[in-house]
């Protein structure tokens, strides 16, 4: 039998999940001569930082919010940023956290939250207009959307069953006596631990260990000269490491502009199109790779082709079925001849 501690205590009144951990110093898939770890670091803050606009504007809960990010993390570590437009991606993390968390928003809302909030960053003339919910745009960013979230489902397995921080926290904060402020300090560290990839490469009482630990250091709050954070299974090691990569979104390092993901776009020879009809906001100028040119316009279909295409099929049924008559023709005259001849005969 296990000893009693409070983390076996709070496992157990957890929903039993595994928590699958990534390692903290694993090459991610987008790594390369291209895109170095830092250029990487920003597209995942600049994508969360997305999703979280996109979350308030939607009157998500935070936790919904968060799942989508983890998600979206998981998803980066998976995936190259090559082969994915990070604007449909990101809606589409959102969509399917809100329906996991029991918070669903329908199709139309998130598309046209998702085309607002990009049209503003890429500076649209103000006031930006409104998608129209019957427009072709809609319904392409609707299919657009439907096709992303089968892939990002796709590429993580269907798996979404992860812990999360917040119930480790309460109750941490609960047995540490914490006061209002380092409370508050501590939440919105959790929150901001899901601009990074520390949500998926700690587990989530290790984070809310660093939140607590943190939130009394920058409010001038001190806990009982001990090492509290080993009665919770913690190391200070990994309390430094998360904190390390948290505050770090604080600095000038993460603030990414659309147009640095547009550069990293073009960098990548990334094609929204290759994988989605269409994309929210104008977008960078479409490019795509001779290899992959030549199979998208092999595979599609334009007005002019398939109207030769329908004539085609056309005159070859009017040449069988003028074929047939004639062969009909010549039975029945043949029929007809031998006919009389065996009247004659007789």
């Amino acid at each position: 039998m296990e000893p009693f501690t409070i983390l076996n205590y709070i496992n157990s009144i957890c929903e039993d999940f595994d928590n699958p951990l990534i390692p903290w110093d694993v090459k991610r898939p987008s790594e390369s001569d291209v895109i170095t770890r830092d250029d990487e670091d920003n597209i995942r803050a600049f994508c969360c930082e997305l999703i979280q606009e996109s979350g308030i504007m939607l009157r998500l809960p935070q936790i919904t919010i968060s799942k989508a990010m983890e998600t979206l993390h998981r998803l980066l570590y998976k995936i190259n940023f090559s082969f994915i437009d990070f604007r449909m991606v990101s809606a589409a993390c959102l969509f399917i956290a809100a329906k996991f968390m029991d918070t669903p928003k329908k199709l139309r809302d998130m598309v046209s939250v998702f085309d607002y909030l990009i049209l503003s960053k890429e500076g649209a003339v103000r006031p930006i207009e409104v998608l129209d919910l019957s427009s072709h745009k809609c319904i392409s960013l609707i299919n657009g959307l439907i096709e992303a979230e089968r892939f990002v489902l796709k590429e993580i397995g269907f798996s979404l069953s992860y812990k999360l921080p917040y119930i480790y926290l309460s109750s941490y904060l609960a047995v540490m006596h914490a006061n209002k402020t380092v409370s508050q300090k501590a939440w919105n560290f959790v929150n901001d631990s899901y601009r990074t990839v520390a949500c998926v490469c700690f587990p989530p009482h290790t984070i809310a260990c660093a939140a607590i630990y943190y939130a009394a250091k920058y409010s001038d709050t001190s806990f009982p000269d001990i090492n509290w954070w080993e009665i919770f299974d913690t190391h200070l090691e990994d309390i430094r490491e998360i904190g390390s990569e948290v505050i770090a979104i604080y600095g000038a390092r993460r603030r990414v502009e659309i147009d640095y993901m547009y550069r990293m776009m073009r960098k990548c020879n990334v094609d929204a199109s290759i994988m989605f009809d269409s994309s929210f906001g104008n977008g960078p100028p479409r490019i795509v790779a001779p290899a992959v040119k030549e199979m998208k316009v092999s595979n599609r279909v334009t007005p002019s082709s398939s109207l030769s295409k329908s004539r085609s099929k056309s005159r070859s049924r009017s040449d069988s079925r003028n074929k047939r008559n004639k062969h009909a023709s010549q039975r029945h005259h043949h029929n007809h001849h031998n006919h009389h001849h065996s009247k004659h005969g007789r």
